[in-house]
């Protein structure tokens, strides 16, 4: 368990597929707080307002340079569920020494789990 470490989860589709993830999850010892994307700029740094979060598990959030530097300090990695990052302000979140890699989605299985863009 890694204390005190808050998840932002709003990916649906990670949210609404069975399966072991959500056991995974459960066990990290992590705050996981769910929310239903995609979520919009605006959606988004309300909820990032008050204690913030460490990492955020997105789909098609628009994780936009104002929302990266509202996380800020306290943000680390934000992981696309899915592919492509096109819906996140990679460069922004670069220079600023916060991750951004994609996990394919459960319809693809057998391909490469992780894609990192920093």
């Amino acid at each position: 368990m890694v204390a005190g470490m808050r998840i932002l989860v709003t990916t649906t589709s990670f949210q609404d597929t069975p399966g072991a993830h959500h056991d995974v999850l459960r066990a990290s010892g992590f705050d996981i707080v769910t929310a239903r994307g995609p979520l919009g700029e605006a959606a988004l740094l309300a909820l990032l307002a008050g204690d913030g979060f460490d990492g955020i598990l997105n789909g098609d959030d628009a994780i936009t340079a104002r929302v990266i530097d509202a996380a800020l300090p306290r943000l680390r990695v934000i992981a696309k569920y899915g592919i492509g990052l096109d819906s996140i302000d990679v460069a922004h979140a670069s220079a600023r020494a916060c991750r951004c890699c994609s996990r394919l989605a459960s319809t693809t299985p057998r391909s490469p789990s992780t894609r990192s863009a920093s």
